[in-house]
């Protein structure tokens, strides 16, 4: 391939070296599809190339603030799974994913080959919690992203998911249920109090609870909403935090 070319048509079929080379290549050079920067491709069941803009600040500000708190519950619990971002892919029977945080356990992690942890050659495996972080106010990223968690995600091996939009305050939990039917639930991101609440990771992930103050925080770059919230009685959350504007953020 020529180090200065891209050859892309959506609907080609493409190899495994190839979409390796292709992921390689933009780590060097800019594409822009549909005037959207692109960050790298991931690869369906059929072999075609899935581009994945680069994400804007304020997306990305979460997902670092999730990978953040999943990374300090793995060290701390003495886990020793791995977490990963957007860099890292998982080759799964339904193509090669890249979710935005992903946490593989050592159970798995310590069963690879090192063709499996250095290439998208081997056989495919699985992470088994996933967060795929977006704008959902397109109703079209809504449906896309809830049939990437029911259709690839979960049928190979993925079994607590969490799809967030950190600027509209909206999370959904995905978790498949006794009768093996994949449910997608709301999580209130504030409660009856006007507080922000926290998430489990249910017995995927035991004990970790994550903070969404914290990503509000990281978003408004105020460090101090909840002192505000003891300090005044009669100041809500909602104002508190947008207040400083993360309310504001991306319209």
């Amino acid at each position: 391939m020529p180090s200065s070319t891209f050859d892309y048509t959506p609907d080609r079929v493409y190899t495994l070296d190839e979409f390796e080379g292709f992921n390689s290549w933009l780590k060097t050079h800019d594409l822009v599809i549909n005037e959207a920067p692109i960050s790298h491709f991931e690869r369906d069941a059929k072999g075609r190339l899935i581009p994945m803009p680069q994400t804007p600040i304020g997306r990305e500000a979460a997902v670092s603030e999730i990978t953040g708190q999943l990374r300090n519950w793995n060290v701390q619990t003495q886990q020793n799974g791995v977490v990963t971002s957007s860099q890292g892919g998982f080759k799964l029977p339904g193509g090669i994913v890249a979710p935005d945080v992903a946490f593989t356990p050592k159970q798995i992690y310590r069963q690879l080959t090192q063709q499996q942890q250095e290439t998208f050659q081997g056989p495919a495996f699985c992470p088994t919690f996933v967060v795929e972080v977006e704008t959902l106010s397109a109703r079209n990223n809504f449906d896309n992203l809830t049939a990437k968690f029911k259709e690839t995600y979960f049928p190979a091996g993925v079994k607590l998911g969490w799809l967030v939009d950190p600027l509209n305050r909206t999370f959904y939990v995905f978790t498949r249920d006794r009768d093996n039917t994949v449910r997608r639930r709301q999580h209130q991101w504030v409660d009856d109090n006007n507080e922000a609440t926290v998430v489990p990771g249910l017995d995927v992930l035991p004990g970790f609870q994550l903070k969404l103050w914290r990503i509000d925080e990281v978003l408004s770059q105020v460090c101090f909403v909840s002192f505000l919230l003891q300090q005044c009685s009669n100041l809500s959350y909602e104002l508190a935090t947008g207040i400083f504007g993360v309310g504001n953020i991306g319209k």
